[in-house]
């Protein structure tokens, strides 16, 4: 791993930083981008992202400017996205930044060299190695987590803490969510997130109904979240205690909703890593297969299907998508009761706390 030099650190006064991944993943880069600002405070930092990394990292202060792109994916298919696109270029070569940091988003590496930025570091997983000037590793190359983006503190002589994500709620979004809360009659409530990015991290229509049925027993509210409506999976949702406030919520709105439930049940997504990050009482439902981020998160108390470890043959144990059934059958394993006693317990533990 090459360092980088000490002059060229020094001159490194307006750095570009590109995040244009998921919401889980952008999660994992908190950590480096809290201790790079400490390292640097007066260095200007942009952040070429997506609108769902602002929304994550713009209360964090972490970040001077963002420069959004509205998909991520820099490759113009219309005269719309190459408008877009040449905006960015624009924008990026008025900066003239001396440093250019892929976090997320390697597709962007051959803009950046092509505004010859000097500093060009992306993680030995390039797809354009040949356009890189400094590469961080992966302490695992199955997944992605903070201590792979704090390697590239070591680029510039500076030794990493390790520690986990952390996140902050917009006040005023806050606010927001605790009227319409209000405007239903639901104050105390458990949050569910029961679909994820790829079909074999979610549940069923059937399983999904088996879960409520049994959560309902708690008595509290249930509020479903999702990036879209779940009722395109699931069907019409009728349950006396159910809402149904998926594909309805911006990334602000869902982590004040976290942040306001009592505990979150989610599928190993994008809302997990949101409760983790905001410190909330969460029970995750995890494969075997992909167990990764199940003790990420102190607030987190991971499932699993306890039929035993093997998959299904011809199930790949390297792939978020490597599962054979669809859904995965470790998913639909996990036993609806022994979600809702996890929920019980947390908030009996809460009760005692407080």
């Amino acid at each position: 791993m090459k360092p980088i030099a000490s002059a060229d650190v020094a001159s490194a006064e307006n750095v570009l930083m590109v995040c244009t991944g998921l919401l889980g993943d952008s999660v994992m880069t908190v950590p480096f981008l809290r201790q790079f600002r400490e390292a640097f405070p007066t260095a200007k930092i942009t952040m070429l992202s997506r609108p769902i990394q602002k929304a994550l990292f713009s209360p964090l202060g972490y970040i001077d400017e963002f420069i959004i792109h509205s998909t991520g994916i820099p490759f113009p298919t219309s005269y719309r996205s190459l408008k877009e696109w040449q905006g960015i270029r624009r924008g990026i070569k008025a900066l003239r930044p001396q440093a250019g940091v892929i976090l997320l988003g390697g597709e962007w590496l051959p803009l950046i060299a092509q505004l010859a930025i000097p500093i060009r570091i992306d993680s030995v997983r390039s797809r354009f190695p040949r356009l890189v000037t400094h590469m961080y590793e992966f302490s695992d190359a199955r997944f992605l987590s903070p201590q792979v983006f704090l390697g590239i503190l070591k680029l510039f002589d500076i030794t990493p803490r390790e520690e986990t994500p952390h996140l902050r709620v917009v006040p005023e979004v806050l606010e927001r969510m605790q009227s319409e809360l209000k405007k239903v009659g639901v104050k105390e409530f458990i949050l569910f997130s029961p679909l994820s990015a790829t079909p074999n991290r979610s549940l069923s229509p059937q399983r999904f109904r088996d879960h409520i049925k049994e959560i309902s027993k708690i008595g509290l509210p249930i509020i479903v979240v999702g990036a879209d409506k779940v009722s395109k999976t699931f069907g019409v949702l009728e349950y006396p205690l159910l809402h149904d406030w998926s594909g309805r919520t911006s990334v602000e709105e869902l982590m004040a909703l976290v942040a306001l439930s009592r505990v979150v049940v989610t599928m190993d997504t994008g809302t997990l890593h949101l409760a983790g990050a905001l410190n909330v009482p969460t029970v995750g439902l995890f494969r075997r297969i992909r167990p990764e981020y199940a003790t990420l998160y102190p607030s987190v108390v991971p499932l699993f299907w306890e039929g035993g470890e093997s998959c299904l043959l011809g199930c790949s144990w390297d792939s978020w998508y490597g599962c054979r059934s669809i859904p995965c059958r470790q998913i639909e394993g996990i036993e609806p009761q022994r979600v809702r006693e996890s929920v019980e317990n947390l908030l009996m533990q809460l009760r005692s706390d407080s």
